[in-house]
Parts: C-alpha cells; structure tokens; sequence
C-alpha cells in the first residue's frame, strides 16, 4: 500500500473519530441544555406562581385585621353593631348583615372566594362554601388559633384552596379566627395565561383534581406529575415538557400541581436541526477526503503533523501545534488543520484573560462529576470569586482599566494555581476555580492563596496604585451532586463574603 493511500486512510481515520467527537458532544451538549431547559422551565414557572400566589396573599391580607394604624379593616371597629359583636354573639342573622356586605364586596372584586370565621370548637360563620365540608377548619384552628396573620394551603371537600387567616381580638382576648379563601383554580388559570403551560392537579391516588385541559388524562403525565421531578414524554406521538409547582398542603394531604407543555414543534425542530448538522459533518468529511486524495503527494512532514494535531484534538489535547513549513496543498491542509485547531483553542478560551472560557471549565466539571459518580473517592470543589467593587473601576477609569483589571488578575492566579486545578473566567468580573482532588478544606486553601495573590496584585491607574480585592465562595462536590446547585451554592457563600465585608473566602 502505498505512503500517501495509508496516510490518507489514517487521515480519514481521524476526521471520523472527530466527526464522531463532534456527534457525541453535541448529543451531549444537547442533553445538557434540555436539562437547563428543564430547570429554567421550572424556576420560571415557580416565579411565575409564587408572584401570583404573593399577589393573592397581599389582596386579601389588605383587609385583614392586624396592628398597623390606618388598615382600612372593618375588624378595627368597635361598638354594639361591629363584626366583632357579631362574632361575639354567634348571631347567623348579625352576622350576615355586619359581615355579609364585605363579603359581596371582596367576592365580586375577585378577592377572595370564601370566608370562614371559627373559634377552636365550633365554625361561627361561613359565606361562599355552600355545600362544601369545612370541618378541618377547626383542625387548623387547633393548631394556629393564637398566631398572627399567615397564609396556607388547605384541601377543602377535593378542592384545594389558598388561604389568608388571622386572629380577632376584643380587650387583647381572642374571640375567633378569620379565614379568607381563594380556590387555587383561579390562580393557577393565571399560571396557565402567564406561563403557556396546562396545569394539572392530582390527589395522591392520580385522581384529577382539576386541570385547565380535559384532554391530559395520561397516564405517563401524571406519573411524571407526581413523581416531582421534570422530564420530557412523548404521548400519542407528541412531546409534552412536565414540570412542577411545589405546594404544602397544611394538613399534610399529598398534593401534586404538573405544569404540561406541548413541545411537539419545538422538538420537530431540534431533530430537523440534529439532521443537518449530521448531514453537514458527513458531507465534510467525504469532501475533505476527496481533497486529501488530491493533495497527498510531497511534502510529508507538515501532513504528519497535522494528524498529530488531530488525533490530539480527538482526544481534547489543544497545545499541540502543527509544526513544518510546507507549499502548494499540502501547506494548505496543514494551515486549515492549524486554523481548526486555533478555532477550538478560541471556542474554548476567553479573548480578554485567555484564561478558559465558562464553556470549557463546566465541560470539565461535568465530566468530574460524571466520575464521582461511579468513583465517590474522586471528590472536587468549585470556588466561585467576584471582583469587589468592579463597577467603580468602570465608572471612575473607563472599560479598559476594567479590562486590566480582568487581565492583571488573570495572570496573577496563574502563577499560583497548581496545574491539576483550573481557573476560568466565568462571566463579567466572575472567575470560576475548578479543585481537582480536594475536600473543602483544602479547596479554601486553594481560595485563600487566590484571594492573597490578588490582594497583593496593585493596579497604576491615573497615576495611582490601586488594589484589586476579591471574594470567594467555596462549595463541595459532597454537598449537592448537581452542578447547578453546587453553583447556586457557591454563588450564595460569596454575597454572604460581600455581606461580611468582602476580600474574604466562605465556606460555610
């Protein structure tokens, strides 16, 4: 066989176990953001949900009674015809006449939808739940009838409400406890405007409670529902996104809320997309096969080096350059093999600081993790560390003294980071430290030695010295096996260092 036949077959060998790098990390990458996808469904819909369910809260806790001077609360009067007299006397005909009008008034502007007034014995008055069975009031009250003002969830009669309660005093003394009630069917139809999702409410036996479309009875769909964890299912050859509102219900009865999107279109897409990448991957290898056979006939040396340079990029090594000097095509080839490798090294690599990118070092986290998982011996930490008081750098230099400030730190962590450990930027004035090996003990170490080289770092600005400072927050691979919230956790540990008075590592 001739040199160039097997430097072309070892050529084409490599550019495929690249195409096939290329293919798994997409599907990779692809789970990856499906998961991100997943979590930033939830969060929204969460957000969504707790503004709406605040919102409620705020409506109906206006005309509560409590201690503020000035609440317009008829439960501040006083006197002979008052609503207090009237929950004194137990009067059905008092109460409806004192109380009655209020109600009306609340239920026509939206407000609420029930009212309850009860003592620890018995339930006094009622308006708005006809028919229903409201005997775990007195439960509740048992348990809460001396609190102040609060919120909870309480399954009425296979309906499940959202209420406001709060105590009523005559001369310090309780005399009953006020429950104002808003069916959750109507806030969660605003989930559904809000978000673009279905909802669905199911008891602990699958049973649908309510659901703002008849036409999500699957089973797969309520599995996933009550399961409390997010996930993509395909029913009837359409695929629906399931997520979840976590709700307590007071008296600990198992209440599941699913959020259900279509995502049939959307998902059409991804594989359409999926397709043609994979399309254009082929295509260029067999074209780049096609111009290897052309061009593979002098000038070796170079051409050995590019395959080099490729099988290390199969493998993730980036520093290996293509070595050589060579004309006509070959040159060529070795000059494009040369540029695909700069591009990954840039795809890769932050412009500003060189450092890597937040790309490249959640990579490399993932892929830590993935070996914890089968390894628990192969522990690793992240620290999460902010630049203090960049915004004044900005403002009172300009940007670029912001820029040498990202650079001057960059290079004075690289002189004191061990080469297993990586140091990333992570977007803005963040930085992102991977600990290979390392318990949390030792990752503030790391953090410490971080935050004393830069602390020493001074920066001439207008003709002043100016010192960089940094926080730091540490979290540990032990503490949560997700990487989002290992950097949730981070995250929060350094604004907890900002809060105490930053230039401080926290690990705790």
């Amino acid at each position: 066989m001739l040199l160039r036949t097997r430097l072309n077959l070892i050529f084409l060998f490599v550019l495929a176990l690249i195409g096939s790098s290329l293919f798994i990390t997409s599907f990779i990458i692809s789970n990856y953001f499906n998961n991100r996808v997943l979590i930033s469904e939830v969060n929204g819909s969460q957000a969504i949900w707790n503004k709406i369910q605040l919102n409620s809260f705020e409506k109906m806790a206006f005309y509560a009674y409590d201690d503020i001077p000035g609440k317009p609360s008829i439960w501040r009067l006083r006197g002979k015809r008052s609503p207090i007299e009237a929950v004194r006397s137990k009067d059905k005909r008092t109460l409806n006449r004192t109380i009655g009008p209020m109600f009306k008034s609340l239920n026509e502007s939206g407000i609420l939808d029930f009212l309850i007034i009860s003592n620890t014995d018995e339930i006094i008055f009622t308006k708005g739940t006809k028919e229903k069975k409201i005997n775990k009031i007195l439960d509740v009250s048992e348990i809460i009838y001396k609190e102040k003002i609060n919120s909870l969830f309480l399954k009425i009669d296979n309906k499940l409400a959202f209420i406001v309660n709060f105590p009523i005093y005559v001369n310090a003394r309780i005399v009953g406890r006020v429950y104002y009630g808003k069916w959750i069917d109507s806030l969660l139809e605003e989930v559904k405007e809000s978000s673009k999702n279905e909802v669905i409410i199911l008891d602990k036996n699958k049973e649908i409670l309510f659901t703002t479309n008849s036409n999500l009875n699957f089973p797969k769909i309520k599995e996933i529902a009550v399961a409390g964890s997010p996930d993509i299912t395909k029913v009837n050859n359409s695929y629906f996104l399931i997520s979840q509102i976590q709700v307590k219900e007071y008296l600990n009865n198992p209440i599941f809320i699913g959020l259900i999107k279509d995502i049939s279109k959307i998902r059409k897409k991804e594989l359409l997309y999926s397709f043609s990448i994979i399309s254009a991957i082929i295509l260029l290898l067999l074209a780049t096969a096609g111009v290897i056979n052309l061009l593979l006939y002098r000038n070796f040396k170079p051409l050995y080096s590019a395959m080099d340079v490729l099988n290390g990029l199969s493998k993730g090594i980036t520093d290996k350059k293509v070595i050589g000097n060579a004309s006509g095509e070959v040159g060529q080839i070795a000059k494009a093999v040369e540029a695909f490798r700069k591009s990954i090294v840039s795809a890769n690599t932050d412009a500003l600081t060189n450092l890597p990118n937040r790309r490249n070092i959640l990579s490399k986290i993932e892929i830590a993790l993935e070996e914890y998982k089968l390894n628990k011996s192969n522990i690793f930490s992240i620290i999460i560390s902010d630049i203090d008081n960049f915004k004044s750098f900005n403002d009172t230099y300009g940007h670029n003294a912001g820029d040498d400030v990202l650079k001057r730190v960059a290079s004075s962590v690289k002189k004191v980071i061990r080469e297993k450990d990586i140091f990333a930027r992570y977007g803005g004035e963040e930085f992102l430290t991977f600990v290979n090996n390392s318990d949390k003990e030792a990752a503030y170490l790391v953090s410490e030695r971080i935050r004393k080289a830069i602390s020493e770092t001074k920066i001439n600005l207008n003709g002043e010295d100016k010192q960089i400072t940094v926080t730091l927050g540490i979290a540990n691979i032990t503490e949560s096996e997700h990487i989002s919230s290992l950097l949730e956790l981070a995250d929060k540990r350094l604004y907890d260092g900002k809060k105490r008075g930053k230039n401080i590592s926290v690990k705790e």
